[in-house]
């Protein structure tokens, strides 16, 4: 006998979700692929955020530049906005153009494994077994999705912030331009509430089939 409680969404409203998520993925991942091929093709400059020493200014760091495009055959060019600086270098190497696009590559292909992750753990839940079998081992691998993309994502911009800045000679003492890789811990949040409902859901699996047993 199937003791599995009623549903608690229509079939269309099922349909809807599911189909949402399903093209939220697939977008994610088209965009994450017309990206990367963006990127492998090479473009004629590359924009990369760029930090200041303590001691340094942007009318600094903007003489700075002026004195060394000079002396180097590649000139780069520094703008200021709300988020930071930017450093604008023409003739990028491919692998700087990969790992400045990166995090987005990252995001939305961590975004479509999600979608084809989430697509039957709804499914189980709008049937009335949340703890089908199957659902905890998903909830884990998001997780794990999700962890690379929290780490790896804005490591990879910082990466090629270095080796443009290393390509153009710009690390040097005088420099007022700070090489140097930050992390921020919080995105780390969002995987960790992920693999806690892993073990939730292995639990609760466990406990659903211990009590199917005694019926």
């Amino acid at each position: 006998m199937d003791r599995t409680d009623p549903a608690s969404l229509s079939a269309r409203a099922l349909r809807l979700v599911t189909g949402l998520l399903l093209v939220a993925g697939g977008l994610a991942v088209t965009f994450s692929a017309v990206l990367l091929v963006r990127s492998l093709a090479g473009a004629g400059e590359i924009d990369v955020a760029v930090r200041l020493g303590e001691d340094s200014t942007y009318e600094q760091a903007q003489s700075y530049l002026s004195r060394t495009n000079d002396s180097y055959a590649t000139p780069a060019a520094l703008t200021a906005g709300n988020d930071g600086f930017t450093l604008t270098a023409p003739g990028p190497h491919r692998v700087d153009l990969v790992l400045e696009n990166g995090g987005a590559i990252l995001t939305g292909s961590a975004v479509g494994v999600g979608a084809l992750l989430l697509r039957p753990l709804l499914v189980s839940v709008a049937a009335g077994r949340p703890f089908g079998s199957g659902n905890a081992r998903r909830l884990q691998l998001l997780g794990a999705v999700t962890a690379v993309t929290a780490f790896a994502g804005p490591l990879l911009p910082q990466l090629a912030t270095m080796l443009t800045l290393g390509r153009l000679d710009r690390i040097e003492p005088d420099s007022p331009f700070v090489a140097g890789i930050t992390f921020d811990l919080l995105p780390l949040l969002l995987p960790l509430v992920f693999l806690v409902l892993a073990e939730a859901f292995r639990q609760g699996d466990r406990l659903h089939r211990d009590t199917e047993g005694l019926v």
